[in-house]
């Protein structure tokens, strides 16, 4: 997911007050405090400076963009797939297998496409909530893993089953990774099947005259077409 414009926040509740008593302060430094009209001057001063900046509080507030409860959690599960994607691609260098390490650049590509589909269907958030929050740290260790072995200098019993089993389980891992994205386009093709459901109802109730085909027939010419070609 690409890193989203950070936006302008808004000033911090308290500065307000806090500008107040600081202009008080120094005016009460400057002023003959002793005398009325520079006590009612400083306190003056003092409350217009907190009322202009509190409404140049509200403005900045009003400015900032609404962020749904939904869009937020999204946002988090983003984040968790985009930090899984780059420490992947971080140990790809580092891993001696070719077909170990392809895996593990399929991985990385699949969990960026994870995370660019959820930026733009943030209603998906559940369909891949347990990759982004357990799989991606159980994935990252299994490759951590599998390096450190494969470090180690040693062709010992141990040390090769255990790796073998690892590059068995981060293929796996590949393929559930393809299908949690295949998984995400499931309403996508229902809607897309309802609009040609529709699509063909209203051409077929409006395929009256000689001059309109009805949509089984265009369907019937366009795989003629094919068989031709």
């Amino acid at each position: 997911m690409e890193e989203q414009k950070e936006m302008k926040k808004p000033m911090p509740a308290g500065i307000p007050y806090l500008t107040c008593g600081g202009v008080f302060f120094i005016l009460a430094m400057i002023l003959p405090m002793y005398r009325m009209w520079a006590l009612l001057m400083a306190a003056a001063a003092a409350v217009i400076t907190c009322i202009a900046m509190l409404a140049m509080r509200k403005k900045q507030v009003a400015a900032m963009p609404e962020v749904s409860p939904i869009r937020e959690r999204a946002e988090e599960l983003s984040k968790n797939l985009d930090a899984g994607r780059d420490e992947l691609r971080r140990l790809k260098p580092q891993i001696q297998n070719p077909k170990v390490a392809s895996i593990a650049g399929n991985m990385a590509d699949t969990l960026e496409r994870l995370a660019d589909n959820l930026e733009k269907n943030p209603k998906d958030r559940n369909k891949i909530r347990k990759v982004a929050v357990h799989y991606v740290p159980m994935i990252i260790e299994l490759v951590r893993n599998y390096i450190n072995l494969s470090e180690q200098g040693v062709e010992g019993g141990n040390i090769s089953e255990t790796m073998t089993s690892i590059e068995s389980g981060l293929e796996k891992v590949e393929t559930s990774l393809k299908q949690y994205l295949d998984d995400m386009f499931e309403d996508d093709k229902l809607s897309i099947e309802t609009d040609i459901a529709v699509l063909q109802q209203l051409m077929n109730k409006d395929a009256g005259s000689t001059n309109k085909m009805n949509f089984d027939d265009i369907l019937k010419e366009t795989n003629g077409g094919n068989e031709n070609d």
